[in-house]
């Protein structure tokens, strides 16, 4: 019977690979909500431009015009906040990438040398299948040498 005498280092690396994928995961779920914020920030910021834009062509009054400066600044610091959790988000996913395809190759290298030491364990079990088979055929032969030797003599 085949047994692996690293199976118990197999599976912690297998284990390893699962736990950075979940964290991988994690982080591209959070980049993807983080990005989904920011382009709700940009969307907006421009509507508000837009509808001040327009509102200037008709009366406006400088309290008005105050407000709609006042607000597309604070949008524009939270886009440039926003921007930075992103970019922040990105490296963090970058990071948990390069660590899942680190533990990937790990747990490949430790299934490349099992997969070996297999192929490994069946030629030496089929090499001696094969002498156990000649042995029993030299025997064998022998025997009916024998016998006929035998024969010859009575």
């Amino acid at each position: 019977m085949f047994r692996f005498n690293l199976e118990t280092l197999l599976k912690y690396r297998t284990m390893l690979e699962e736990r950075a994928a979940l964290e991988f995961s994690e982080k591209v779920r959070v980049l993807e909500k983080e990005k989904k914020i920011l382009e709700d920030i940009t969307r907006e910021r421009g509507a508000i431009m837009l509808q001040f834009l327009e509102k200037q062509r008709g009366d406006l009054s400088s309290a008005d015009v105050s407000t709609f400066v006042s607000y597309i600044h604070e949008l524009k610091r939270r886009q440039q906040e926003q921007d930075t959790i992103v970019r922040r988000a990105e490296a963090e996913t970058e990071q948990k990438r390069r660590a899942l395809v680190e533990a990937m190759k790990k747990r490949k290298v430790m299934e490349t040398l099992r997969e070996k030491k297999f192929q490994d364990y069946r030629s030496d079990r089929q090499l001696k299948e094969f002498k156990e088979m000649d042995e029993i055929g030299i025997i064998g032969h022998g025997k009916k040498g024998l016998r006929e030797e035998m024969d010859h003599r009575s």
